[in-house]
């Protein structure tokens, strides 16, 4: 998958996707997620990054976003993003277990 944050490489253990204007980037091996979204700031629409760092966070911040107003477009698409993720997260994590 080609993206504005980078390639997703089979085997690198690391996925990169796109949910509408909002990228993430989810490192398998590290544990956590890196996510990028354009929010709303005083001198107008910026592009803000962040680090999440386990699926527990993970999982609140996507809480977080669900109920945000229906006026804020970009929160649903980064509620998708942090699901992608925690999922990803899950099912490595469960991998490695077995």
């Amino acid at each position: 998958m080609q993206s504005r944050w980078g390639d997703a490489v089979n085997g690198s253990g690391v996925i990169v996707a796109e949910f509408g204007e909002v990228g993430v980037v989810v490192n398998l091996h590290a544990g956590h997620c890196d996510l990028s979204a354009p929010r709303p700031a005083r001198s107008g629409i910026v592009t803000r990054q962040r680090m999440i760092l386990d699926l527990d966070e993970i999982e609140g911040a996507r809480i977080a976003q669900m109920h945000r107003p229906a006026s804020d477009p970009v929160a649903r698409d980064i509620a998708r993003a942090l699901k992608f993720a925690a999922e990803h997260l899950a099912a490595h994590r469960q991998r490695g277990r077995s």
